[in-house]
């Protein structure tokens, strides 16, 4: 079989400088290749989903590191070590990955048929590797780039990756020796592609042109993966000498395959580096890397994290780092669209010579936040996750566009003596739905934001308090929801699109507020949240109109004023942000169980308790932040991470009430 070689140049080892980050508390987590390429200022929009899975075909990451563990992708459809293939993959128990590399198990002197197939541990073996190898370094080389695209952040534990969540699928398909056949790689690949991979990483280089391997290559293209290849370490032209996989696509008119040749500190391309403008689309970082070590004391490894690493290898997952974040904001995006907002957005210093320039650095040098921001504005011109706001009782429009500190605002006016309404977005126009009472009937009206008028339709309805509009039943459809007291409790009914009724229900709740939240699922839930006697009650109704005692109980608080339920994490429970008062007023995140994540003062000389609280997806990362604004005052309205950061704010006047939102 005909081999193909990964590549690892620098083994000479600088000791990293500790240098606490101005972005995550990680102590190493600031190294120069993440601020030439702007990983901080992309954090600040997000940083990363463990929604989006990154294959890095390699010779096996350490699954179990400290910093990987928890980013490490596992197939939880497989039973582990049954000995059954359950998800019936044609792997049996690969719960974390898969092992292509043929190993004589048995000792018997052959591979054999099953062993041909690989086994179900991918991690790099450490206790049958010489100690030449060990010096060498090649053992640490897939943990290291799996330690760029995705170690944990923030944890204060050694340094962050470019996505602090992520999954990473490990794809072992290269040897202890640096070496692997052509055959395993594309089946490594289409491993990737049938296991859910978004993208695939591939540090390694050879130069034999497989026609399977470029098949499995388009193939992963066509099904929606993006692909990225390092260039290699050779010094050479590949549009001389063509090195594989990264010049698969050399003769297309379409990128399949992103190739990424290496620059160092001073900006230019690394001596190592193999260019060639065929092959190569950019240029990333790939002198003096720092990134997570093969962790194993009892073999000698003790280090977790180092520095001093150099090679194409490791400026490769800088482009699959950047491409999980992009996806993360844009998960339908295409690997074309991906792709361009890569490449339209990189710093290219105006050449010389532009023939020259594109065989070394390709299209410039990669910039991460620069392409976020792109695929950021993206997910705001089409889809608008934002607010509806009454402005002195007309209905208006605000989008969270951030530029220069501000919200762009649509325009066109709705309508005037307007209370009530909600903003949805659906297949990326806008509406606005408002609900106004004419006798026994109320007339709901769906505007766009050109102030066209698209449907009206009548429900028989009248005397409501509250309105909402969301997948209450869980049936994929939405629904009118009308809330009204009356008596001793509250009545609730839920009415289809079509105006009619699907169901009502009776809760024996007076006081207090109803709002609506919107967990990961997109599933609307309404939540009833009643303050008395230094405690507060978040009751949740969920889809059959029970509680099921299904309640968070909040107590410590001297006083309570507005209080939110959002979605602040990756997991499906509930959060609550609230403003209220231990020790002065402050705005306090909690936990499902009404623990405190945090808190943190959101203004200064402005009384706490006009403080008004809203939520939504408004950066694209999957997860709510807090909107805070202060009514009839000219403090400004914010937008707030979990992390307690301001993510921007805007210094409007005259915001009286603003409207809950969701997109679809």
């Amino acid at each position: 079989m005909k081999k193909i070689l990964f590549f690892f140049l620098c083994l000479i080892l600088a000791t990293p400088t500790g240098v606490f980050a101005l972005d995550s508390d990680d102590p190493e987590g600031r190294q120069w290749s993440y601020e030439r390429t702007g990983v901080y200022e992309a954090w600040d929009i997000t940083t990363g989903s463990s929604d989006v899975v990154v294959a890095i075909l390699d010779n096996g990451f350490d699954t179990f590191h400290p910093e990987l563990r928890e980013n490490a992708w596992k197939n939880e459809d497989e039973i582990e070590d049954n000995g059954i293939d359950d998800d019936n993959n044609g792997y049996i128990d690969d719960v974390w990955g898969w092992n292509f590399v043929p190993k004589d198990e048995n000792e018997n002197g052959r591979i054999d048929e099953e062993e041909n197939h690989g086994n179900n541990n991918p991690r790099p073996e450490v206790q049958y590797v010489s100690e030449l190898l060990l010096e060498e370094g090649i053992i640490h080389h897939a943990t290291l780039v799996a330690g760029i695209i995705g170690a944990k952040g923030n944890n204060q534990v050694s340094g962050a990756g470019i996505n602090w969540n992520v999954k990473l699928m490990n794809v072992r398909i290269i040897g202890d020796n640096g070496i692997g056949e052509v055959d395993v790689a594309a089946d490594g690949v289409r491993y990737a592609i049938d296991n859910g991979a978004d993208i695939i990483n591939m540090s390694l280089v050879g130069d034999v042109l497989s026609p399977d391997l470029t098949d499995a290559v388009n193939e992963a293209y066509e099904k929606g993966i993006v692909v990225v290849a390092a260039a290699g370490n050779d010094g050479i032209n590949m549009n001389m000498l063509p090195q594989y996989p990264v010049c698969i696509d050399a003769n297309d008119e379409e990128i399949k395959i992103m190739g990424v040749s290496a620059m160092d500190e001073d900006n230019y391309f690394a001596r190592f580096s193999n260019g060639g403008s065929n092959c190569i689309d950019l240029t990333a970082p790939g002198v003096n890397i720092s990134s997570t070590l093969r962790f194993y004391p009892q073999y000698g490894l003790e280090e977790k994290y180092g520095g001093g690493w150099s090679g194409t290898s490791f400026a490769a997952p800088f482009v699959s780092g950047a491409a999980a974040l992009i996806k993360a904001i844009q998960p339908l995006w295409t690997p074309q669209k991906i792709y361009s907002a890569i490449l339209e957005t990189v710093h290219r210093t105006p050449p010389q010579d532009p023939i020259a320039y594109a065989n070394l650095y390709g299209a410039g040098r990669l910039q991460i936040n620069k392409a976020v921001e792109l695929a950021l504005l993206s997910v705001q011109r089409n889809t608008l996750p934002g607010v509806v706001f009454l402005d002195k009782d007309t209905l208006s429009f605000r989008n969270f566009v951030k530029q220069e500190n501000k919200i762009l605002e649509l325009t066109g006016v709705i309508e005037s003596n307007i209370k009530k309404g909600v903003l949805y977005t659906s297949n990326g126009v806008v509406h606005v739905v408002v609900p106004v009472n004419i006798g026994e009937h109320t007339l709901i009206m769906d505007y766009n934001t050109e102030t066209k008028l698209m449907t009206t339709q009548s429900v028989p309805v009248q005397n409501f308090d509250q309105f909402f509009l969301g997948d209450f039943s869980l049936d994929n459809e939405k629904e009118y929801v009308f809330i009204r007291k009356q008596g001793k409790a509250t009545l609730i009914r839920l009415f289809s699109l079509d105006g009619k009724e699907i169901k009502q229900g009776e809760f024996p709740y007076t006081n207090g507020e109803w709002k609506m939240y919107r967990p990961l699922s997109q599933k609307q839930r309404i939540v009833h949240i009643e303050t008395a006697k230094n405690k507060t009650v978040l009751h949740i109704i969920d889809e059959d109109f029970d509680t099921n005692g299904d309640d968070i109980v909040i107590e410590g608080f001297a006083k309570v004023g507005d209080v939110l339920p959002i979605n602040l994490d990756d997991d499906a429970d509930i959060e609550v942000a609230l403003v209220g008062e231990q020790n002065g007023y402050a705005i306090f995140f909690l936990d499902h169980d009404g623990e405190e994540i945090r808190h943190f003062n959101g203004y200064t000389n402005v009384d706490m308790k006009k403080v008004k609280l809203l939520s939504g997806d408004t950066n694209g990362d999957g997860k709510d932040e807090v909107i805070t604004y202060v009514k009839d005052t000219d403090a400004p309205l914010r937008v707030w991470q979990r992390n307690g950061r301001t993510l921007f704010e805007d210094y409007s006047q005259n915001i009286n009430i603003l409207l809950p939102t969701f997109s679809n």
